[in-house]
């Protein structure tokens, strides 16, 4: 086999302690080379498994993503990161300026302090008041 392919699995992979254990590939990107035995694969977590909410404080990674709906500990769901999207802003916007996530509040933008925070995007409307919600063009790599 080629080295350096990234393939897609097409299912939740659970390992057990046996030898038997079998990994379903995306039907749409098969692998199209024969193996040998001395064919090494490995398997690469999702990097975005175990996000939590942006705290008031101290943020404890780098902002992945915008939830569009509630997603509790227990769910699965989804984030946008990039495009317009309806954000939770502060108070004080300019549009046409950048935005960050906001360490006081969770899960709210804001104006960056400082140019040391992650830009999360550029306002586009302005909100009336800290906690309502605003459009932002999101530009989260």
């Amino acid at each position: 086999m080629s080295s350096n392919r990234l393939k897609r699995t097409g299912a939740n992979v659970l390992f057990t302690s046996g030898a038997a254990d079998i990994v379903q590939l995306d039907p749409i990107e098969p692998i199209r080379v024969a193996g040998t035995t001395a064919s090494e694969i490995g398997l690469v977590p999702d990097e975005y498994n175990g996000m939590i909410i942006a705290p008031s404080g101290t943020l404890t990674s780098r902002v992945v993503g915008v939830a569009q709906a509630p997603i509790t500990n227990a769910q699965h769901g989804y984030v946008q990161t990039w495009g317009m999207c309806a954000v939770q802003a502060a108070a004080s916007q300019i549009v046409g300026n950048e935005i960050t996530a906001v360490l006081g509040a969770a899960g709210r933008a804001g104006v960056p302090a400082g140019g040391v925070d992650q830009v999360i995007g550029v306002v586009l409307s302005v909100n009336s008041s800290a906690g309502e919600e605003g459009s932002a063009f999101l530009l989260i790599e």
